[in-house]
């Protein structure tokens, strides 16, 4: 196989999900004209959803086309580089489903769809939100290499993988009400392929999965810099500064859909970090950036 049929195929998957987005970020423009809030199944707060599907929409294609074309060029230098396999699958391919979920039930629920579409895509948001949770964090325990640091680690990893899984399949079967947007409250459906069963299952398990995850990556992280060299610690050190911006960012009290635009602002750096990280171009400017960053911040 030559150089070029090598890395063909991501940029095959790469341009696809880029166009893909493009194709929800217009959807969700198209979305305005909908009379979502006349739907009997619809709560207040359906016309705030629009507008988020609107606004966030473009935003979040515009961050994750990041994050999959830096993963793609990664993968044209080298496409033996497991860690942009993981970007785009992790980011990429959860991330475009979903947004496409998402817009099909807003399609639905308008009539542009069948409506019995609904319920049965509503049901799938919670495992589709756990899969969007492990995707990222997954693509930063696996950062720079695409492989844990340590065997040790391994283990652990593959464990949360399954718990993850295991996770999502009960969300996705629970009874009750199935909530398309949680905070908006914006509409309500009966999980059609709900079991009785798991009625003993809370959201709030999805949570704590998710914040135990978190708590392996960040430990994961660490431990990988306390173990490796100092070429690798300058990359590690790219990527924390970039996600503390994004971390600061969403702690700022901005309520609404504004909030997208600081998110998208704030989030730029991180997929530029990921290309400095891996392709290790201007790694060491790093130690200049923070010093100056405290520096005027002091």
């Amino acid at each position: 196989m030559t150089g070029r049929d090598a890395w063909r195929p991501a940029w095959i998957l790469g341009g696809g999900l880029i166009a893909s987005m493009a194709i929800l970020a217009g959807v969700s423009i198209w979305l305005r004209r909908l009379d979502v809030a006349a739907q009997p199944q619809v709560l207040d707060g359906a016309a705030t959803l629009v507008e988020w599907a609107e606004l966030g929409w473009r935003f979040d294609a515009m961050i994750f086309s990041s994050f999959v074309a830096v993963a793609t060029l990664i993968l044209s230098r080298d496409p033996r580089q497991l860690f942009g396999w993981a970007v785009l699958i992790g980011v990429g391919v959860v991330s475009v489903l979903a947004m496409s979920t998402v817009s099909a039930i807003l399609l639905s629920i308008s009539g542009e769809l069948p409506s019995e579409w609904a319920p049965v895509l509503a049901a799938l948001l919670p495992p589709i939100g756990v899969a969007v949770s492990v995707g990222f964090l997954s693509v930063m325990a696996l950062f720079p290499t695409g492989r844990p640091h340590d065997p040790r680690w391994r283990t652990p990893l593959r464990v949360f993988w399954a718990v993850g899984a295991s996770v999502a399949f009960v969300a996705a079967l629970a009874p009750g009400a199935s909530w398309a947007l949680t905070s908006e409250r914006a509409w309500a459906f009966d999980n059609p392929i709900g079991v009785e069963a798991l009625g003993w299952f809370d959201p709030l398990l999805v949570d704590l999965y998710t914040v135990g995850f978190a708590v392996f990556v960040i430990a994961s992280v660490i431990a990988r810099y306390r173990a490796s060299d100092h070429e690798v610690r300058h990359q590690i050190k790219w990527v924390m500064v970039a996600a503390v911006i994004v971390v600061a960012a969403s702690a700022l009290p901005i309520q609404g859909p504004t909030v997208n635009y600081w998110l998208t602002v704030a989030g730029v750096p991180l997929p530029i970090a990921l290309w400095i990280a891996v392709t290790k171009y201007r790694l060491y400017e790093i130690d200049r950036i923070i010093s100056r960053t405290v520096t005027y911040t002091l």
